[in-house]
């Protein structure tokens, strides 16, 4: 869920809420290459979404409501940006298949670079089998 940019004063509040989120532990597997021509990304994604992963994403939306966060609306999509403007491919023939397992959720801070954006491990919470 990208929350956009936060103040250092509402990171403490942010964590403390997201240590009470209760979700299970999931896989999701990535099986679709697909190119965005309106943001120029070229990324890796998934058909189905574990319903495990959609209440997650529902309580760190309830979260940022709660916070008052200015948080993307659109409906989820989970992916792996591979490419940033990227032009259209001559061809996206290739069909990947695999799994991750994630047993846990992370908060990242976003940094831009001269040569790209790093992400920053700022706090994570482990996903609770139930």
């Amino acid at each position: 869920l990208y929350l956009g940019e936060l103040s250092d004063q509402l990171l403490p509040s942010l964590c403390q809420q997201a240590a009470e989120v209760e979700a299970a532990p999931f896989q999701l597997e990535i099986d679709q290459l697909t190119f965005k021509p309106r943001s120029h990304i070229l990324w890796l994604g998934a058909q189905q979404h574990p319903e495990q992963l959609e209440q997650l994403v529902l309580q760190l939306q309830a979260m940022a409501e709660r916070l008052g966060l200015v948080y993307d609306k659109r409906i989820y999509q989970p992916h792996i940006t591979l490419l940033r403007r990227a032009k259209k491919p001559a061809g996206l023939e290739l069909t990947p298949k695999f799994q991750f397992q994630f047993d846990d959720f992370v908060l990242f801070e976003s940094v831009q670079e001269a040569l790209g954006v790093s992400y920053i491990e700022l706090a994570s919470w482990p996903l609770a089998k139930k």
